[in-house]
């Protein structure tokens, strides 16, 4: 169904969020990569590195590796975060690890 032109542009993606999940016909059917897994990344600024994977979307086809592709979150300061930056993991696409 496609939607005039009028409603999407009333429509703000910070009031109602986009879903990441991927339709059926596009998530993986067979995983060979489970948590737990010792893997290496084979594209992306982390090329050649290898980690553990410690958790897996199958939604999103996608893992994320223990101390790979780190990325900062600005958080309001506390004890915990005195810049108000930490590092966060985030996904890696499974067709990028091995």
């Amino acid at each position: 169904m496609r939607l005039h032109r009028s409603i999407l542009k009333s429509t703000s993606t910070r009031a109602m969020p986009r879903d990441k999940t991927l339709r059926k016909d596009l998530q993986l059917k067979k995983w060979k990569i489970t948590r737990g897994d010792q893997v290496m990344v084979i594209s992306g600024k982390d090329r050649g590195q290898t980690g553990m994977v410690t958790e897996v979307v199958r939604k999103t086809n996608s893992v994320f590796v223990r101390g790979l592709k780190l990325a900062f979150k600005n958080v309001p300061k506390s004890k915990e975060a005195p810049s108000g930056k930490i590092q966060k993991e985030m996904p890696i696409h499974v067709s990028n690890v091995a």
